[in-house]
């Protein structure tokens, strides 16, 4: 939600952002049909990537939900109704962390996919580091066409 990084703003994109985001999750941007066939997800910086692999997803056709979940545990205690609501069951998703991507292991299940880190010790700018390690929206949208294609 918050980042010392200089990126783009979401506010007003959608007004449910702020109760969204007192529960954990909230979905950002929706499939045009409302039923989505994947939901990328992401958190804080990564939002921003996420929001622009969602932008060229749809572009393309492919009903895809963005979810911003600035808390996995707020999340979590959230009634399974309101979970459900954002997370259908038995939809694709992909998770996009920079660092290790183990805690969204349960939100994308064994049909999904996770973009993160899973080593320690790279110093770099950010933008390098993120290249070097797929975290681009690029990747996210080869990523999803391949978690689609199962």
């Amino acid at each position: 939600m918050l980042t010392r990084q200089k990126l783009r703003s979401s506010t007003g994109r959608n007004t449910g952002a702020v109760a969204g985001a007192g529960r954990g999750g909230y979905v950002l941007a929706d499939a045009a049909s409302g039923t989505p066939d994947v939901v990328i997800m992401a958190s804080g910086s990564e939002v921003a990537i996420a929001m622009e692999a969602h932008a060229s997803l749809v572009a393309e056709g492919v009903q895809a939900r963005l979810v911003s979940m600035p808390s996995q545990e707020l999340f979590l205690s959230q009634q399974a109704e309101y979970q459900a609501s954002v997370l259908p069951p038995g939809t694709r998703r992909v998770a996009i962390e920079a660092a290790h991507p183990m805690s969204w292991q349960r939100f994308v299940g064994p049909d999904g996919a996770i973009i993160g880190i899973e080593t320690f010790g790279a110093s770099a700018p950010f933008q390098i580091l993120y290249k070097e390690y797929g975290i681009t929206a690029d990747h996210v949208v080869r990523e999803v066409r391949r978690v689609l294609a199962r």
